[in-house]
């Protein structure tokens, strides 16, 4: 699940590792007459500003750290939902919706042992774990529309901080519920799986900001935080070994696992620019652009006409997730879980 970018760690960071001075870096782009300029030209981009946590590390040193800490923290963060059956035997083990059961089942249930207490003890609590599990995966994709609309207006250090609010104060719920055991309430699970998958894809938006602030890494960094994201599934499966083979409770797995989201998604909000930079960063690569485009290419037709506005600048989230095409999305992303809900409900079960 892991896709590896076929692209050379020293072509792609395009830098010399022994100049730590490096004030400004150049990248060399070629189009055909094919599209909007018919010429070749060369553009000469600065080097992107630092934020003000990372003032004093070399541009090499920080384009290798962005691309570490932005696979890093979505396999942390991102997807940790589209791996829900894997903690299946892990709340079954610690008792969560036993109360939705019957006082016999669950008597019966509460004494059983080994490999008999990762299963399920009575038809209400399997039910309740696929409804767990439909709300907190359309949860992860339905926010998606929300994370666009805040990267568009507030930038992706707001992104990935509201990101790391909801899943720290999902793990800290999901440590609280672990610890309770079968005496848990059932709306602390049910805060605490749906917080995490609304988590995931804002520190995915986040991740992909890299890449504009270094174009040169671009085609690193999309296709590393996309296979970090699916590959983030396996963080489920990591908590069942734990679990199972070195005998944590599911208190301490998430413990450990709020520390190190605190951890890594600190750490990658302080290589990310603010709204203000990142607008002064854009500003100053069109005006470099428009120097250096040869003045005599020929540019078609389409190019010279201007953009077409879908939205005003005025238009509050209200009006913009009310669209269409953002009600379409929703639909399909409703239908597409509650298609898998009913696999998974259907899904023969050994008794």
């Amino acid at each position: 699940f892991f896709l590896v970018p076929c692209v050379p760690v020293r072509e792609a960071l395009a830098i010399r590792p022994g100049r730590q001075d490096i004030k400004a870096m150049s990248v060399r782009t070629s189009r055909r007459s094919a599209g909007l300029l018919g010429s070749e030209y060369e553009v000469s981009i600065a080097a992107p500003p630092a934020s003000h946590c990372c003032t004093g590390i070399s541009a090499f040193r920080r384009q290798v750290a962005s691309c570490t800490l932005a696979g890093l923290s979505v396999f942390t963060l991102g997807g940790l939902c589209f791996g829900f059956d894997s903690v299946y035997p892990v709340l079954y083990s610690s008792g969560a919706f036993l109360d939705l059961c019957a006082a016999d089942e669950a008597a019966a249930c509460a004494a059983r042992s080994g490999e008999e207490r990762q299963r399920s003890c009575c038809k209400a609590q399997a039910s309740s774990f696929v409804s767990l599990s439909s709300v907190s995966l359309f949860a992860a994709d339905g926010v998606m529309v929300a994370y666009g609309e805040l990267m568009d207006r507030r930038g992706a250090r707001w992104c990935i901080s509201i990101a790391l609010c909801l899943v720290c104060t999902g793990l800290a719920l999901l440590s609280i519920a672990g610890s309770l055991g079968a005496s848990s309430p059932a709306a602390l699970w049910w805060i605490a799986f749906p917080l995490i998958g609304l988590a995931g894809p804002g520190v995915f938006m986040a991740a992909l900001s890299f890449g504009e602030l270094f174009p040169n890494l671009e085609s690193v960094i999309a296709p590393l935080a996309a296979s970090m994201f699916d590959g983030s599934a396996f963080v489920f499966l990591l908590w069942k070994l734990l679990f199972l083979r070195a005998g944590l409770p599911l208190s301490a797995i998430a413990a450990a696992w709020l520390f190190l989201s605190v951890l890594v998604g600190g750490s990658t909000w302080s290589l990310l620019l603010s709204k203000r930079q990142t607008e002064g960063m854009r500003a100053e690569r069109e005006a470099s652009f428009a120097e250096r485009v040869d003045e005599r290419a020929p540019v078609s037709e389409p190019a010279l006409r201007a953009a077409v506005v879908w939205h005003s600048e005025g238009d509050g989230l209200r009006q913009l997730l009310c669209r269409t095409d953002s009600l379409l999305l929703l639909l399909f992303m409703c239908t597409a879980n509650l298609n898998q809900s009913f696999y998974l409900e259907t899904l023969p079960r050994s008794p």
